[in-house]
């Protein structure tokens, strides 16, 4: 577990790429693969490179947005940081609790959406507490 989430004082870094499926985590080799093979192709034939770098560069930006760093939640005093979605402050939430929809950590908003999180529902106390909303 620990290769998953690393944790400081009032903080939980959680890499949601670790519950993820197995053949999901080969997707960015695979489009590696496919583009050497696309640009192996065009050189053969005496393409142009525009032909290929345009692609080459759309894949590779692809592999880059499947880093760490976007696919990491930070929970810490402040709020809520999930990957490529806006910050939530603590001031936006309820309550913290086990998702209805699966075994994970949502969020009860003051609206009364519910947001799920993409944390197991075993991290739910220690995000109330950084929190300090209740845990319902």
């Amino acid at each position: 577990m620990m290769n998953q989430q690393r944790q400081a004082a009032g903080e939980i870094r959680y890499d949601l790429r670790a519950s993820l499926p197995r053949f999901t985590k080969w997707i960015a080799w695979i489009l590696v693969a496919t583009q050497v093979l696309l640009v192996a192709q065009y050189a053969v034939q005496g393409a142009s490179p525009v032909h290929y770098v345009i692609p080459v560069f759309v894949i590779a930006m692809l592999c880059v947005g499947s880093t760490r760093n976007l696919n990491t939640i930070v929970i810490n005093t402040q709020g809520i940081r999930p990957p490529t979605r806006r910050f939530i402050p603590w001031s936006e939430v309820e309550a913290v609790h086990q998702s209805k929809d699966s075994s994970g950590v949502s969020l009860q908003l003051v609206g009364g959406r519910d947001r799920s999180t993409g944390l197991p529902a075993e991290y739910a106390q220690q995000v109330a507490a950084i929190g300090n909303v209740p845990l319902t």
